[in-house]
C-alpha cells in the first residue's frame, strides 16, 4: 500500500470519529484594511547638485554600465544598491530602486554613506580602476 493511500485512510478514519453535532464555531472573515501608496504620498525626486551627481554618474558606470533600472536578485538600481540597504536607510519611499529616479537613489546612497562615516566619499572615482 502507498504511503499516500495509507495517509488518506488515516484521515478519513480520523474525520469520520468527529461527532456530526461537534462543537463547530462559525468563522466569519475578517475585515483587513490595506494601507495603499497613493501617488500623491510619494515624495518629491531630491534635488542633486550637479557636479555630486556627476560623480555618482561615474560610480554607475562601474557598477551596472548607467542601467539605473537594472533590477538583480541582490542588488538592484543603477548603484548596485544591496535590496536589504535601500530599505533600511528609507529607499522604500520611493518604491523598488530599480524604479526609483537616479536622484532617489543618489540621495539614498549618499544617506548610506554619511551614516557609515564616508559623508562626503563617492566610491570609484577612477573609473572602476582605468582611470577617467
Amino acid at each position: 500500500m502507498s504511503k499516500y493511500l495509507f495517509a488518506l485512510i488515516i484521515a478519513l478514519t480520523v474525520i469520520s470519529s468527529i461527532p456530526a453535532d461537534a462543537n463547530v464555531k462559525e468563522v466569519q472573515p475578517v475585515k483587513k484594511i490595506v494601507p495603499v501608496k497613493m501617488i500623491r504620498d510619494i515624495p518629491a525626486d531630491p534635488v542633486i547638485a550637479p557636479d555630486v551627481m556627476a560623480k555618482w554618474e561615474r560610480v554607475a558606470q562601474c557598477e551596472t554600465g548607467s542601467n539605473w533600472h537594472m533590477r538583480g536578485t541582490i542588488y538592484s538600481g543603477g548603484l548596485g544598491i544591496l535590496e536589504v540597504n535601500w530599505m533600511k536607510y528609507g529607499g522604500w519611499v520611493y518604491g523598488a530602486e530599480y524604479a526609483a529616479s537616479k536622484s532617489a537613489q543618489v540621495f539614498i546612497a549618499i544617506k548610506i554613506q554619511a551614516l557609515n562615516g564616508f559623508a562626503s566619499y563617492v566610491p570609484d572615482q577612477n573609473g572602476c580602476g582605468h582611470g577617467w
